[in-house]
């Protein structure tokens, strides 16, 4: 049964000229054959050794191996020559050869077989039939190969259409979110507005209150001292009376105003407690914006992954500039100072 130990293009020097031949080293039964074929011109060359040729060329080169290790010992020099590590001329032997700056070193030398025509056509058929069985094969391959590109092109087209829908749906959603994050917004900046004029407003009726205080505080010690004075100044039960009378008329005026103050002064307090759940409302408001505005970009990086894998490389430059311009834009309304 034949065994191939080896099967590549090589470049083969002769005649002063390279050209690329296929190697084929083969074990046969009882002999080895390497043969060499240029496909463009149909050259054949041939070298046939078995055993007992193989220790005559062995005691003339001074080679060190036995007839099988031989045999894997050229496969490697054959794959060192492929890596053109060691190159082969051709003339009336086949030589395989190293080159270095001192000397060429001939590494091994195999007499060529002269082909009769008989072998000669036979070997030609014999290259004949593995190129249309290799033909065969790669026809069969590509044919193969052409439908699962189509299928492919197939699937890859009704993937591109189901991401351009997602990608259309996608931004008709992030276009609806912008219009409801610029109404949130300018809800915020009103809202924003109210807390401020609130605050002033707070402000203001705190001021007031200190200066009710301060009146009422100022009004309490005018009657200390204005009681003071008229228990001095009153000599008589009648004027006593009289004036008892007037303080107690101007006691009461004073407690009704003071009752009118402290009435003003709870209406305040309750536009205060309003305020402030305006200003937990507004606050709320925003951090659900946050959260809706983080949410948003989550879903439009992780679209634009999907979306970018899928197109070549020119239409991603496009894409990821697109991609920047519309990031920044969602972004926006988070790099709002409140």
């Amino acid at each position: 049964m034949d065994e191939v130990l080896f099967s590549g293009p090589l470049s083969v020097q002769k005649n002063s000229s390279t050209a690329e031949y296929i190697c084929e080293l083969a074990k046969k039964p009882e002999f080895f054959e390497l043969k060499l074929y240029n496909q463009a011109t149909f050259t054949i060359m041939l070298s046939k050794l078995n055993e007992s040729e193989y220790y005559t060329i062995k005691e003339t080169q001074s080679i060190r191996v036995n007839y099988m290790s031989f045999i894997a010992t050229l496969s490697e020099l054959l794959k060192r020559v492929q890596r053109k590590e060691l190159f082969i001329e051709v003339g009336s032997t086949i030589k395989i050869i190293e080159r270095n700056t001192f000397r060429n070193i001939l590494h091994l030398e195999l007499p060529l077989k002269n082909l009769t025509e008989s072998e000669y056509k036979m070997y030609i058929s014999e290259i004949l039939s593995k190129l249309n069985r290799k033909t065969s094969a790669l026809e069969r391959e590509n044919s193969i190969l052409k439908e699962e590109l189509m299928s492919a092109r197939r699937a890859n087209d009704d993937m591109t259409q189901r991401y351009r829908e997602e990608l259309e749906k996608l931004e008709s959603t992030t276009n609806r979110s912008r219009r409801e994050a610029g109404d949130l917004e300018m809800k915020v900046n009103s809202l924003k507005k109210i807390t401020d004029e609130s605050a002033l407003e707070i402000d203001r009726l705190k001021k007031e209150n200190r200066i009710l205080e301060d009146d009422l505080k100022k009004a309490n010690d005018i009657i200390k001292r204005n009681f003071e004075d008229l228990k001095g100044r009153i000599k008589s039960e009648t004027l006593l009376k009289e004036e008892t009378r007037n303080y107690k008329q101007e006691k009461e005026d004073i407690e009704a105003i003071n009752s009118r103050l402290e009435m003003e002064v709870m209406e305040k307090n309750e536009e205060i407690k309003i305020l402030k759940e305006l200003e937990e409302e507004r606050a709320e408001a925003i951090n659900n914006l946050k959260i809706m505005n983080k949410s948003l970009n989550r879903k439009l990086e992780s679209t634009y992954r999907i979306y970018n894998r899928i197109y070549k490389k020119h239409d991603e430059t496009e894409e990821d500039t697109k991609t920047e311009e519309t990031t920044s834009s969602l972004i926006a309304p988070e790099s709002i100072q409140y």
